[in-house]
């Protein structure tokens, strides 16, 4: 190769600079959250919980479940949170619990982890 990187190389390069930018959003949204900007928080976690970012997926159901700095919508936290949950974030796991068991974000007695808890025993 000319320059001397492989494509392997490249790609490895590009992958550590989206999980460093990706940290840096995260870090920032984090830090507008707790400022209570929630408009600059939602620019920062908005497009990395839509590139699969579980912690940006579980600070977005937070913030559509506490109605912070856009409407309160349990239906969308119960997304976000499940999101997240998917892909193994136990904090979003918990609160997704939660959300079902409270009947949030869809109807009682629909929860579809019941029938799960029923049938360890």
């Amino acid at each position: 190769m000319a320059n001397g990187k492989s494509g392997a190389g490249k790609a490895a390069w590009a992958a550590l600079l989206w999980v460093l930018t990706a940290q840096a959003g995260i870090d920032e949204g984090m830090a507008a959250f707790r400022a209570g900007r929630f408009e600059a928080a939602l620019k920062e976690f908005e497009p990395l919980a839509a590139g699969g970012d579980a912690l940006a997926q579980l600070h977005l159901g937070m913030m559509y479940e506490q109605g912070s700095g856009v409407p309160r919508d349990s239906a969308l936290a119960v997304s976000w949170f499940r999101r997240a949950a998917e892909r193994g974030n136990a904090a979003a796991q918990r609160n997704l619990g939660v959300m079902y068991a409270t009947g949030r974000g869809r109807a009682a007695g629909l929860c579809p982890g019941a029938g799960v808890v029923s049938q360890s025993g």
